[in-house]
C-alpha cells in the first residue's frame, strides 16, 4: 500500500468512526502523507490532531494484505484462463511459508503463476489435486508450501482462501497498551502541529472479524496509559472510547 493509499484508507477509516461515534462528520485538513499526526479535523470549535492505528501488529497486517492481494492476482488470472475451460470451478486452498519475506516477494507475478498453476493442474474427473512446492515455479514455492484445488460440479466460479489466518487476541491490556505504546513515544512529534486536542484512534481493519472487539475476560480499560487527550477503538461495528489514565509526559 502506497502512502497515499494509506492515507486515503486513514480518512475513510476516521470518517466512518466519526459517524458511528458521533453522528456527524467533521471537516478534515489537507495534510501531507507524512504527517504526524496523521489527520487533522476540526471538531466541535476545535482543532483535533488523530493520530491512526491498526488493531493489529503491523507484521500480521503486512502478511494479511500480501496474502489478499496474491490471491487476487492469481484469481484474475485464473479466471482468464477459465474463458476457454469452463470446469476451473470450485475451491482453492493456499498454505503459506513460515519463512517467506512479503516485502520482497513479487506478489503480482507470484499470484500470476500460481492462478497458471492450479488452472494447469485443475483435478478434472477427481475431488481434489494437492500440490507441494516440488510441483511449483520456484516463485511460487518460496511463498506456498501447499496449494489445494477442489473441482466442485456446478459451481459458477471458484472460491480462494488461506488454510490459516493470524490469530488476533481478544481485547486485553496486554494487547492494547504495546499499541499505545509505540504511540505515547512518538507523542512530542504530535504536538508539534500545535492541535487543541490529540487523539489516538485503534482501528480494526474492514472485513477481519478476528480483530473486531471482544473482551478478554477481566479486562479493564482503566489499566490502560495513554498520552493522547482522549483514545478510541474502533472496527467498523462499534466504537468504544477507552478510559485509559493519562500520562503527563
Amino acid at each position: 500500500m502506497t502512502e497515499s493509499e494509506q492515507r486515503m484508507d486513514e480518512l475513510e477509516n476516521a470518517t466512518r468512526f466519526f459517524l458511528r461515534h458521533f453522528g456527524t462528520v467533521p471537516v478534515f485538513e489537507d495534510l501531507p502523507t507524512n504527517s504526524r499526526p496523521d489527520l487533522c479535523a476540526l471538531f466541535e470549535g476545535k482543532r483535533i490532531g488523530i493520530e491512526m492505528t491498526m488493531a493489529v501488529d503491523s507484521d500480521a497486517a503486512v502478511h494479511d494484505s500480501f496474502a489478499e492481494r496474491v490471491l487476487q492476482a492469481a484469481k484474475d488470472q485464473h479466471a482468464a484462463r477459465q474463458k476457454d475451460r469452463q470446469h476451473l470451478h470450485g475451491r482453492v486452498i493456499v498454505t503459506l511459508q513460515s519463512g517467506y519475506n512479503p516485502r520482497t516477494a513479487r506478489r503480482n507475478s507470484v499470484g500470476a503463476l500460481l492462478g497458471d498453476l492450479v488452472a494447469d493442474r485443475w483435478p478434472v474427473g477427481k475431488e481434489v489435486a494437492i500440490l507441494h512446492p516440488d510441483d511449483m515455479h520456484p516463485e511460487v514455492a518460496g511463498v506456498f508450501k501447499e496449494v489445494r484445488a477442489f473441482s466442485s460440479e456446478g459451481a459458477t466460479s471458484t472460491q480462494w482462501e488461506t488454510a490459516t489466518a493470524w490469530s488476533v487476541q481478544p481485547i486485553s491490556v496486554e494487547r492494547l497498551q504495546p499499541i499505545i505504546d509505540k504511540k505515547n513515544r512518538l507523542i512530542a512529534d504530535y504536538r508539534r502541529m500545535e492541535c487543541d486536542e490529540l487523539w489516538l484512534l485503534i482501528y480494526a481493519r474492514a472485513g477481519k472479524i478476528a480483530e473486531a472487539w471482544d473482551e478478554a475476560v477481566g479486562f479493564d480499560p482503566t489499566e490502560l496509559q495513554s498520552a493522547f487527550d482522549r483514545t478510541f477503538f474502533y472496527d467498523f461495528w462499534r466504537s468504544h472510547e477507552l478510559p485509559a489514565r493519562r500520562l503527563n509526559v
